[in-house]
């Protein structure tokens, strides 16, 4: 059993965020943030799991930093204790 995501959103939001890649990486993961965590990395300041993500996003390459950033987002602790 497979679960395929459409990475085109994430493809053109990193396309038409204007900077450098931590740029285009951290538009990425707050973007997640909002829609898979409802705000809460940015919100609680989890400065350690946002910023390790945007770092890992900024070196990934191709379809696999939207891998990583989905998986990312949806295995911290903020979106796991959604209510």
């Amino acid at each position: 059993f497979h679960i395929l995501l459409n990475y085109e959103r994430l493809q053109t939001l990193w396309d038409s965020t204007a900077g450098t890649v931590t740029d285009k990486a951290t538009a990425v993961v707050d973007y997640l943030d909002f829609y898979l965590n409802s705000g809460q990395l940015e919100e609680t300041e989890s400065n350690g799991t946002r910023q390790a993500m945007i770092d890992n996003i900024a070196t990934a390459s191709g379809d696999s930093r939207f891998t990583l950033g989905v998986f990312g987002a949806a295995m911290t602790a903020e979106f796991m204790t959604q209510k």
